[in-house]
Parts: structure tokens; C-alpha cells; sequence
């Protein structure tokens, strides 16, 4: 058994128990530290309290239990229900997302990530959050789709449409990250999901406070990670000197560039936009993934200038110039 679906909270715990000494005693012959571990495993999810209708994944079956599917996204494709993951390595994000979960964001009231973290608990030696189920697929899949309907020389006009309120999408939810103080510091297409019409950003492993006084570290994924983050991890300064909001940025004129071209910036802000796209497009791509200093300010300028592309009856007429970041007007 890989997933537990519950339908009653106070039966939890009994079933995993249950399903934890099965598997104990299968692994009898795998040694005893394979024991051990499993033991460990055991306890932490003896403490567990989910609510009726959560799909819990047990420990140690994340790969197994995903059916193909990469990354935090296909596992949320297996239930209709809240997907509750807990694994040891998520104890790195405790430091990060603790004080998100609780603190309310400037003017809203509301917590920085409340519509994505479900809920959260904290024990000594273990940390868990749960987030909701998104049905839907990967970025990476969507823009294969675009691409295979608009023939190989570029997006056509409906799919580019597309491509760009995706963009739109993910900078709507860039802005509140970062102006509630958070860095999510690995936007990526296969960490974008594609739901009903909308893209949604997901897996908070790597979520940074902005202001954190710990040393900037290289995590990340290559090629939507600016290599100017690398050199500054390299020489020892700390997360509250730089600013994470140009870094975030950087990663979204990459999943812009992907989405027009289909293919990762291997050649990172020096690489060329091959296929069909406008003028105005490129820019974009070109302001968001620029040096540090020539960058967009944040996510709010970048979603100005995609709004008023969105906006325009052909987005082929439309110039740099036209774009509120140039001429002043948001």
C-alpha cells in the first residue's frame, strides 16, 4: 500500500502503524539499519493528525508513489484531496517558512502563503506542511502543447496569448511573495502547474525570507538561476545583502524564454529568441533576465508591461516604447 486515503482523522494513525509493521517485517532481511530507519519513519508519522479526506504519503514511497510523474506536481496528482508530505529534509525550510505561516502579510490580513500552505505543524525533530491539490500539469508539458499547435516556427497568436497569461499569472503571485518579505528562489517550469486555465506556482522547499541574516547559498536550478546568485554565494555573503526579488525576476524572463522558444536558456541573458515572437516579447524576456542594476524594479513592473501586451489588439504592433516600465505609466 503507497497512499493512504482516510476517511476518518481519529483512524490515522492506527493505519499507518498498521502499514508501518507490515513493511518492518518485509524489511527484516534488508538489515537493521533498514529497520531502524523504518522505525524513525514510524515515529514521526505516529504523530501526525491529518484531517478526514488528506492523502497521506508515507515516508521513503515519495518516488514510487509518484507513477512517473516529477516533482511536488505529480504527487499532487494522485487524490482529490489535501496531499500531506512529510520528509526530514524539509526541516532546511523550517527556519524559512515559519514565520510566513503565522504573520500576516502588510494590508492584507491574511498570511503570506495561506493559499497554498493548508496547514503546517512543527515538531522537534521534523516539519510538515500540507498544500492543496492542484489538477493540472507541468509548464513544461503545457508549452510543448503550445508549440505543437502553432507548427515549429513560433507561438501563433491564441497560444502566445497563452504563454503570456501565464506570465501575467506568475508574476501576480511573484508581487505577493515578495512584498509579504519571502524569496521563493527556485521558479522553474516543472514548479509552475498549469490548472484550469491558470498557472500556479508551487513547491516551497527553497523559500527564503528576504531579510534573513544566513549565508546566501547556490541552490537552485540551472538555467533559471542567475549565475550572478552562484558568484555571490561563492563569496560568502549572506541572504538580507543582496537583493532576492532581482533573483526571482531573473527566473521569470527564463520561464518566459522557455515558454517562447520551448527549449531552457542555456546561454542564460546572452541567449538568442530563435523562434516567431514580438518585438516587444523579447524585451521583456531581455529586461527580466538583464545584469542586476538594468533589471525590472519587481514583479510589478514586469506584470505592467505583460498586462499592456495582454491588452493590445496585436501584440506585433506593439513597441518598447509603449511599455509602462519605459514610459512611466503603470
Amino acid at each position: 500500500l503507497r497512499v493512504l486515503r482516510i476517511e476518518r482523522s481519529e483512524d490515522a494513525e492506527e493505519l499507518f502503524l498498521l502499514l508501518g509493521r507490515r513493511r518492518l517485517r518485509r524489511g527484516r532481511r534488508g538489515g537493521g539499519r533498514r529497520r531502524r530507519g523504518l522505525s524513525r519513519r514510524l515515529r514521526l508519522l505516529g504523530r501526525l493528525r491529518p484531517r478526514a479526506g488528506d492523502t497521506l504519503v508515507p515516508l521513503g514511497e515519495r518516488r514510487e508513489a509518484r507513477g512517473g510523474g516529477g516533482g511536488v506536481g505529480g504527487e499532487r496528482r494522485l487524490a482529490r484531496g489535501p496531499l500531506l508530505l512529510l520528509a526530514p529534509q524539509l526541516l532546511l525550510a523550517r527556519a524559512a517558512l515559519q514565520p510566513f505561516l503565522e504573520v500576516e502579510a502588510p494590508g492584507r490580513g491574511r498570511g503570506v502563503l495561506d493559499d497554498a500552505v493548508l496547514e503546517h505543524v512543527t515538531h522537534d525533530d521534523s516539519f510538515y506542511y500540507v498544500m492543496p491539490f492542484v489538477p493540472g500539469r507541468d509548464l513544461d508539458l503545457e508549452t510543448k502543447d503550445l508549440h505543437e499547435r502553432s507548427g515549429g516556427a513560433g507561438l501563433g497568436k491564441a497560444e502566445l496569448t497563452l504563454a503570456l497569461g501565464y506570465a501575467r499569472d506568475l508574476c501576480q503571485q511573484l508581487t505577493r511573495f515578495h512584498e509579504g518579505g519571502l524569496w521563493h528562489k527556485d521558479i522553474k517550469p516543472s514548479n509552475l502547474l498549469v490548472s484550469e486555465g491558470r498557472l500556479r506556482v508551487v513547491d516551497f522547499g527553497l523559500v527564503t525570507p528576504l531579510e534573513s541574516a544566513l549565508t546566501l547559498t547556490t541552490h537552485g536550478t540551472e538555467f533559471f538561476r542567475d549565475p550572478e546568485l552562484v558568484r555571490l554565494a561563492l563569496a560568502g555573503k549572506r541572504v538580507q545583502d543582496v537583493d532576492g526579488v532581482k533573483f526571482d525576476l531573473y527566473s521569470a524572463g527564463a520561464v518566459l524564454y522557455s515558454m517562447v522558444e520551448n527549449s531552457f536558456p542555456a546561454q542564460g541573458s546572452l541567449s538568442r529568441l530563435s523562434k516567431r515572437c514580438p518585438e516587444v516579447v523579447q524585451w521583456i524576456v531581455r529586461r527580466a533576465m538583464a545584469d542586476v542594476d538594468g533589471r525590472y524594479e519587481d514583479a510589478r513592473e514586469m506584470l505592467a508591461d505583460i498586462r499592456t501586451v495582454l491588452a493590445a489588439n496585436d501584440p506585433w504592433k506593439v513597441r518598447p516604447a509603449d511599455l509602462p516600465s519605459i514610459n512611466g505609466r503603470r
